[in-house]
C-alpha cells in the first residue's frame, strides 16, 4: 500500500461537519492554475494526497461537472508531481 503523508495544519482548513473554516486553502471556486500551484506546493512539502475543494455547488449535475472537471483537468496536471 502506499503511503500517505498529510500535514495537520492542512486538515484544519476543514470544521466540523465539512465546513470550510477560515483558511484559503480550504475554499473552492479557484482557477486551474490556482489548483495547481497549491497542489504543487502541498507536493513539495511532502503531501502524497490531497483533495481539490468544490466551488458552492447547488445541484447534483454541478458537482459531476465538477468532479469530471477535477478529473480531466486537474488530476493528468499533477499526476507526476
Amino acid at each position: 500500500l502506499a503511503q500517505f503523508r498529510a500535514l495537520p495544519f492542512i486538515r484544519r482548513a476543514i470544521g466540523e461537519g465539512h465546513a470550510v473554516i477560515d483558511n484559503e486553502l480550504a475554499k473552492g471556486g479557484k482557477s486551474k492554475q490556482q489548483t495547481l500551484d497549491e497542489l504543487g506546493w502541498l507536493a513539495s512539502l511532502g503531501v502524497t494526497c490531497s483533495g481539490v475543494s468544490s466551488p458552492p455547488l447547488t445541484s447534483l449535475q454541478g458537482w459531476k461537472d465538477h468532479v469530471q472537471y477535477v478529473a480531466e483537468e486537474i488530476m493528468p496536471a499533477v499526476r507526476d508531481l
